[in-house]
Parts: structure tokens; sequence; C-alpha cells
């Protein structure tokens, strides 16, 4: 056997066979290397696809329960605004009280009752009986978280008008003497400009007197208010500072109204 012909044929075969080797090797550490990063592509992919869908679902929850919430708020708001016109129209039987003061000159009835038992029964017709108990049964109170300041604002305003000329009468027909004293109370004059100020001028002519003829004003802007809560854009506008002022008024009349009250009760026992 000729060596020197075989040796450079098996040195080029090993040769050959080593780098077939190294091929595959390099190629089954490459589809290895390959395989185990599409492997841990797929999972990062997998698993940023289930904290999306986490995070969508989190977002829709979230929107979900807030759009309920508006929902359920607005519901409440038209609930209360239904609830505070039914109480304005309650409150409708003590307008008689108002409207007998358009014609009655209460001062001077104020003199003559105490001495007068005929007038002062008229004077308890005319401004309904006693409805003292009655008031109780108005409600609305507990709308207020739920209706704009001015709306709020002007409903107490009705509300405590009624209640002034009602105590008014009220006082007359139980025939005491100086009621006249006990209800002289420039706060509601001021209440009622503030609620109503296109007609400061006719309250600036005829003073207390005309305040009983601006009792259907006084209801009137109240739906008006109730209609403008309905459009929250509109409700939004409405003067705060106005508003502030009229609550304010309306506590200085009821609280002036209190102490007549009260002052009348002490009367009648003759303390």
């Amino acid at each position: 056997m000729d060596w020197s012909i075989l040796t450079p044929i098996l040195l080029a075969t090993a040769a050959a066979f080593v780098w077939a080797i190294r091929l595959w090797i390099k190629a089954t550490i490459e589809r290895g290397v390959e395989t185990k990063f599409s492997t841990e592509i797929e999972a990062l992919k997998s698993d940023l696809r289930l904290k999306e869908t986490s995070i969508a679902a989190l977002q829709n929850n979230v929107l979900s329960g807030r759009a309920n919430r508006q929902a359920m708020l607005e519901k409440r708001k038209i609930e209360a605004i239904d609830e505070i016109w039914a109480a304005t129209l309650r409150l409708a039987r003590f307008n008689m009280a108002a409207l007998a003061a358009q014609t009655l000159k209460l001062d001077e009835i104020a003199e003559a009752a105490p001495k007068n038992p005929g007038l002062r029964d008229m004077i308890k017709v005319m401004s309904g009986g006693d409805l003292m108990k009655e008031l109780a049964e108005v409600g609305g109170e507990s709308e207020r978280p739920f209706l704009s300041l001015k709306a709020w604002a002007l409903f107490s305003a009705y509300k405590t008008t009624l209640m002034f000329f009602y105590l008014r009468m009220h006082m007359i027909a139980t025939g005491l003497e100086g009621t006249n004293n006990l209800l002289k109370n420039d706060s509601l004059l001021n209440m009622v400009r503030t609620a109503l100020p296109g007609y400061e001028s006719y309250l600036e002519q005829y003073g207390l007197n005309g305040v009983p003829f601006l009792v259907d004003n006084l209801r009137d802007a109240l739906l008006e208010s109730l209609r403008a809560s309905l459009d929250s854009s509109e409700a939004d506008h409405e003067n705060a500072a106005q508003t502030a002022k009229l609550l304010k008024l309306v506590e200085d009349v009821n609280k002036a109204n209190n102490q007549s009250l009260s002052a009348q009760v002490s009367l009648s026992r003759g303390v």
C-alpha cells in the first residue's frame, strides 16, 4: 500500500469530516438558542397580552362604575326635583294667608282683633285654620344635597314667605296684644328683593305690603330654576354670590319667625 498517496486523501477526508461536525454542532446550537429565544419571546408576548387584557378589563370596570354612579346621581337629581316640586304644591295650603294679606290691612286688624272675637274667627278662617302640624308634612329637606343651590334657595324663600304671612295671621287670630311688633321683619323684604331682582323698584314703592302679591312670582322663579337644573350646563352658571346672600336672608327670616313664635307662646302663657 502506497501511504504517500493515501495519507493526503485520509487527511483531506478527516478535515472534511471535522468541518462537517463543526457545522452540525454550530447548527444544532443555533437551533437550540433560536428555539429557546422564540419560546421566551412567545412567553413574554403572552404575558404582555394577559396584562393588557387585565388593564383593559380594569379600565372598563372603572369607566363602567363611574358611568353607573353618574347615571344613579342623575336619576336621584330628577327624583329630588320631582319631590321638591311636590313639596311646593303641598305648601299651597298656606297660600290663603298671603292671599288674604293682599286685601286686608293687617296692621289695623291686629290692633282691633284682641277686642273683637268675630274678627279673630274670620282671620282664622282666612288664614286656612290651624296648619302648624301640617307644616311638618311639607317635606323637601332631604332633597337639598341633590338640588342646585339656587333651586334650594328659591324653595326656601317661597316657603319662608308663606310662613311669614301665615304666622302673622295666626298670631292675629289668637287675639294677643302687640302682634304688629312681633313680625316687623325687614329681612323678609330684603329676601324677596334678592330672590326677585326684577321687582326691586316695585318693592321700593310698596314695601312689605307688596310682598303678598309676589308669592306666585317666587313659585314661578323656583319652577324656572328646577327646569334649569335638568340642564347641568345652565345650573353651573348660577350666581353663587347672589344665592349665598339669599340663603343667608332666608335664615334670618326663619330665625325672626321662630323668635316671634316663641314670644307669642310666652305672651299666651302670661310670661
